[in-house]
């Protein structure tokens, strides 16, 4: 006799447990807790649906749904899946965490093999099997039927010439006439496939009922901005009467939720506020009974949702508005929306001109000097066939900044031989990691000094490779490492990373290997620019050049600005929006050297555990300038 069909909302909560081993909590799968996740688990076991779209922030439960689902599959509806995750380091910790669920929930413990016979081909459920695969193993995502087609983190994926991996993955579900497929992820950059998917969805939101007025509304972060509503839907108190950001202290007890009607919604009433709710499509509206009206503009065939952190019920107002706060001053706007709001992040600005660059900009010292409030230097090195250009910059609190120098350092080539370091890589010793900057007007800097050396030196190896290394060798210091620019890396959490190189692209080998850190510039990019284009308007400004850039650096300014964000087609059709250099004939290296002085600064907090919030960091009066600075960690793993 055929067994009895449970729906997966039932199915859910009463069989599929979590595992503290790999979860935040143990025991049966919430949806008292997380209402909105009933709608999605029913589009899953719907007829109608064909393809779920997820975009939401992080932390929301996109990977627990999808591993109920696949577990209903396994006990409930039994047939070939695939999963397919952006690495197999990705794929692998998957594996591990559903086998982990598996064997705490009762109905499917008998289904899971020994951990000898894990692999990374398939998980194997006894009914049915649920194929790895992950997007830089072509083979991985071809020649295999599945019915259900789950694609985690697709903002992620490697987009290579052999073809996008959503569209590679969605081909193997073509054989059946009652396919499933889905996809989830946060949306990284512009060219957000996510974001487009959702879009082409019939795109559902989140619409919770006040508390105090009984009127269903949008639950949003950002308060309405124009009509009779302006100033409410959304979460406020974290600016002050003239708009400007409060303090993160002041902004936590202020912080709440002001409905569509006036009504004030505090921490306290946060969560039931939040899920007392329902999805509406584009195209319908909710009055105050709860009853949807109105034809979607889009078919239920695709559902698309998108969730972001309110939905969390460890998150609070509060908890939000800091986070905005200090994802404003630090300039990362972009992994804010990406992070918490779940939403792509769009820079429609361009980078202003240079002459209003150098008179907005301008700090209260001049070049060479250090401004008062800085703690540590870092400087970035752009190498060319004819020199390097060098970006010296100071760090404070909240990633604020200075332009201390910038210069280039020509090459002779006369002075050339074999064996023998270049001579503009040989004269960075000199320039650079030999020299002090004294502190402007005879003041101290926090740390009680009166000049700086350099902490970090980032050296180009995107060019001329071997001279470099040679460079870095020569200098023997920990202070100075070689950098690459990463295009190809989309996830802003991994800003940088370290690899060790065996040989050249000539084929020399290195002895012991080569370290070079790959930076993620595309997320530096926006950072930095974000900043420029914010001081130039008269925002927030936490990114100075020096008093006299307009008459001693007009070639570094243009260099600074001539870069800029257009929008390509490849040969295949695709369409994405990438950096690139307006005028070759001007260059855009000290740019460059921006980009790795930004860089260094984060890798200076990052290997001593810290954030950018200065007063976790300790008040030391000496220092020698070749040893690292040592700070109190605030933050640890």
């Amino acid at each position: 006799m055929p067994r009895e069909r449970i729906p997966i909302v039932q199915w859910a909560p009463d069989r599929f447990h979590l595992s503290r081993q790999h979860e935040a909590s143990g025991g049966p799968y919430n949806v008292r807790d997380y209402p909105y996740l009933i709608e999605i688990l029913e589009a899953w076991e719907s007829a109608d649906v064909e393809k779920i779209t997820i975009m939401a922030s992080t932390q929301v439960g996109k990977t627990l749904f999808v591993q109920a689902a696949l577990g209903w599959v396994a006990d409930q509806d039994p047939a070939p899946s695939l999963i397919c995750l952006p690495n197999q380091a990705a794929a692998i910790e998957f594996r591990d965490r559903f086998y982990s669920n598996c064997l705490e929930s009762p109905t499917l413990r008998a289904n899971v093999p020994h951990e000898r016979k894990w692999n990374t081909r398939h998980i194997e459920m006894g009914t049915c099997r649920i194929y790895l695969a992950w997007a830089g193993s072509r083979q991985r995502l071809r020649g295999r039927a599945c019915r259900n087609v789950v694609l985690s983190e697709v903002d992620v994926y490697n987009m290579t010439a052999a073809g996008s991996p959503v569209r590679v993955a969605e081909e193997r579900a073509k054989k059946f006439y009652r396919r499933k497929i889905c996809q989830e992820s946060s949306p990284v950059g512009e060219d957000s496939v996510i974001a487009a998917e959702y879009g082409a969805g019939d795109r559902r939101r989140w619409h919770a009922r006040c508390p105090d007025c009984d009127k269903y509304q949008e639950v949003r972060f950002f308060t309405l901005q124009k009509g009779d509503l302006a100033g409410r839907g959304g979460i406020t108190g974290y600016r002050d009467q003239e708009g400007e950001l409060l303090p993160v202290d002041e902004a936590r007890a202020a912080a709440h939720y002001i409905c569509v009607s006036g009504c004030r919604i505090g921490d306290d009433r946060k969560q039931g506020f939040v899920t007392n709710g329902k999805w509406v499509r584009q195209g319908q509206q909710i009055d105050r009974t709860g009853a949807i009206t109105g034809e979607p503009t889009r078919s239920a065939r695709h559902a698309s949702f998108h969730l972001w952190s309110v939905h969390s019920n460890t998150v609070t107002f509060a908890d939000i508005a800091e986070a905005y706060i200090r994802h404003y001053d630090q300039g990362q706007l972009g992994d804010f929306w990406q992070n918490w709001l779940g939403l792509k992040h769009s820079t429609s600005k361009k980078l202003p001109r240079w002459e209003r660059v150098g008179q907005m900009l301008a700090g209260g010292h001049p070049r060479c000097t250090v401004d008062p409030r800085a703690w540590f230097l870092t400087a970035g090195c752009d190498v060319q066939e004819n020199g390097v250009y060098y970006v010296v910059r100071g760090w404070g609190h909240d990633a604020q900044s200075w332009l201390v120098d910038w210069g280039f350092i020509p090459r002779f080539t006369d002075e050339e031989q074999e064996g023998r370091l270049t001579s503009d890589l040989a004269a960075i010793e000199s320039t650079l990691l030999e020299r002090r900057w004294p502190v402007h007007g005879g003041e101290k800097s926090p740390l009680g000094k009166a000049e700086f050396g350099i902490r970090l030196l980032g050296i180009d190896a995107g060019y001329r490779q071997e001279d470099v290394y040679q460079a870095i060798k020569a200098l023997d210091t920990p202070r100075a490492r070689a950098i690459v620019g990463d295009t190809t890396a989309t996830k802003t959490a991994e800003r940088f990373r370290k690899t060790t190189l065996e040989k050249t692209r000539r084929g020399h080998v290195y002895r012991g290997g080569f370290d070079v850190w790959r930076v993620n510039v595309n997320v530096y990019k926006e950072d930095v620019m974000q900043r420029i284009v914010s001081g130039c308007d008269g925002q927030q400004r936490t990114w100075w050049l020096t008093s006299d850039v307009g008459r001693f650096g007009r070639e570094y300014l243009r260099q600074l600005v001539n870069e800029g964000k257009r929008v390509e087609e490849d040969r295949y059709g695709r369409k994405r929006t990438v950096w690139a250099v307006r005028s070759h004939t001007i260059g855009n290296h000290h740019w460059d050297d921006e980009i790795y002085a930004r860089a260094l600064a984060d890798m200076v907090l990052s290997e001593q555990r810290l954030d950018w919030n200065s007063s976790n960091w300790p008040r030391e009066t000496e220092r020698r300038l070749d040893e690292p600075i040592e700070l109190v960690p605030s933050i640890r793993e």
